[in-house]
């Protein structure tokens, strides 16, 4: 991830905001391992250390997927930081896909975070599949969701308050 974002950062100095895939941080096909590979969603763990110190080496938005932890519950979820390296917080994914439900929990609302760039408002993959997501999120923000697909590259785009903007990640 952070060879991406150099790449990306270092082609495109002025990007305001970096959107990585779902599960990014741990991969996708973990099974029970998501268990060890979970994180708690504070400054104090690896990927959050590593990718808040990039968001402030860059001064860019991050927001990235991976498994995220609290006491014994499992969260597919996305953590927001800012381009200081503050953690905004965190989306859970609402609905959960096949075998995801073996292993994670799902959440119950969407989440709108106000940012140096606007408000925006996450969802990640099958949450997509339901219309009503975006008609929540639609009237609070800007909305950005995580998507994997089958393309290599890097999506640029100027950002409008006026469209919703569905952003897709590499898996």
């Amino acid at each position: 991830m952070e060879t991406l974002l150099r790449k990306a950062m270092e082609s495109h100095p002025d990007t305001q905001l970096i959107v990585f895939p779902e599960l990014a941080v741990t991969g996708y096909q973990c099974g029970e391992n998501f268990k060890d590979l979970a994180e708690t969603a504070t400054i104090d763990y690896t990927s959050i250390k590593k990718m808040s110190a990039l968001a402030k080496e860059f001064h860019v938005h991050i927001v990235y997927g991976m498994a995220e932890k609290e006491e014994d519950i499992l969260y597919n979820s996305q953590f927001f930081l800012d381009d200081t390296g503050v953690l905004l917080g965190t989306y859970r994914k609402v609905h959960l896909f096949d075998s995801e439900k073996n292993y994670f929990t799902p959440e119950d609302q969407f989440k709108v975070f106000d940012t140096k760039i606007g408000r925006i408002g996450l969802f990640i993959c099958y949450d997509a599949f339901f219309p009503e997501v975006a008609r929540i999120l639609d009237p609070l923000g800007m909305i950005l969701a995580s998507i994997n697909d089958e393309k290599d590259g890097i999506i640029h785009t100027a950002l409008d308050y006026d469209v919703i903007h569905i952003f897709t990640s590499h898996k």
